[in-house]
């Protein structure tokens, strides 16, 4: 009886024994023993303290978006293939509505959907018969909710990064509020977390309408102070003379929901450029905005300020090197 219970005292022992050099490993001095304690020991939030939040994400704003976009490609489809109508409109997130329609155009209108609009179902309006009604399918919304709370997670990941915390939560909260909780041992700092987390990270590339302008004032002069219906006014980058503003689309020709893949690159001559893929709606998109806008320039939005306003020299399809087609 005794030898057994030896036995287990020094399996226990032995166990006790590795996990403790696990911890401290084997330190030559008391400041190497301290560092080690420090780096291999993670307190959670409920010893060491920190920051805990919960955040909502706006997947709406994911919605309205794709259906904004969605509108501008119906209207220029309908223009291309001289299909008529007297009226076209969103009336909310995932519906839009066409009127004056007529009747001998019905077939070409859904061969368009089918073919075009893949996410999207058509019907007849009540009561109107040349009205559709373009409804977005409920699994491609729900896929879109999801996808802009996987990609809010991926960006707070990334930002919080900037704070060097260590091994920092951030996970999905609740079922299906669309909400994430980020705890962060030892940062005592919230107001400072909110203004990072929280900063938006857009990426637009959008169609410029006039040449910069040195003033906002001088943007309004030029259009007798009222911008067009379908443009919005964005500071761009600084020159030696001020700050620069560009009259740019509303509605973005591909913004970073589109892109599938990105990576850094060299052009033939060794100067940076990015090579980038896009998915199907976004290469098709991309494709007809581009070669129709050949000798005008293309805004690179981010964060609802222009970055660069390169020359668009050639169409770019779903795969394409941004040097070689904008700056060339």
């Amino acid at each position: 009886m005794e030898s057994k219970l030896k036995g287990r005292v020094l399996v226990i022992l032995l166990v006790f024994l590795v996990c403790v050099f696990g911890i401290v490993g084997f330190p030559r001095n008391l400041i190497q023993l301290k560092d080690n304690l420090r780096s291999r020991i993670r307190l959670g939030l409920d010893l060491k303290g920190g920051t805990h939040l919960i955040l909502q994400v706006q997947v709406e704003d994911a919605v309205n978006a794709v259906t904004d976009q969605a509108l501008e490609r119906l209207r220029d489809e309908l223009r291309a293939k001289n299909i008529p109508y007297a009226d076209i409109q969103k009336t909310d997130s995932t519906h839009i509505v066409i009127k004056g329609l007529p009747q001998e155009k019905s077939s070409d209108m859904q061969a368009l959907v089918a073919e075009q609009f893949s996410d999207w179902d058509l019907a007849r309006l009540p009561g109107d018969p040349t009205g559709r009604a373009l409804t977005m399918k409920v699994s491609s919304a729900a896929n879109i909710r999801n996808q802009a709370l996987l990609q809010s997670m991926s960006t707070i990941r990334n930002r919080i990064d900037q704070l060097s915390v260590v091994e920092p939560e951030i996970a999905e909260y609740g079922q299906s509020d669309f909400e994430l909780v980020v705890q962060l041992p030892g940062v005592d700092d919230p107001t400072r977390v909110k203004d990072i987390i929280q900063s938006t990270a857009l990426l637009e590339l959008k169609i410029v309408q006039d040449n910069p302008y040195p003033s906002q004032e001088a943007a309004l002069a030029a259009h007798g102070g009222v911008l067009p219906p379908d443009a919005e006014l964005l500071p761009g980058p600084r020159t030696s003379s001020g700050q620069s503003w560009y009259l740019v689309n509303k509605i973005p020709a591909i913004t970073g929901r589109d892109l599938t893949g990105a990576e850094p690159s060299k052009d033939i001559n060794g100067r940076p450029s990015v090579n980038f893929t896009l998915n199907r709606d976004g290469a098709a998109r991309f494709s007809r905005v581009t070669g129709q806008n050949i000798g005008r320039l293309l805004a690179i939005v981010l964060d609802r300020r222009v970055v660069d306003a390169p020359e668009i020299h050639g169409q770019i399809s779903d795969r394409g090197d941004l040097r070689r087609s904008l700056y060339a």
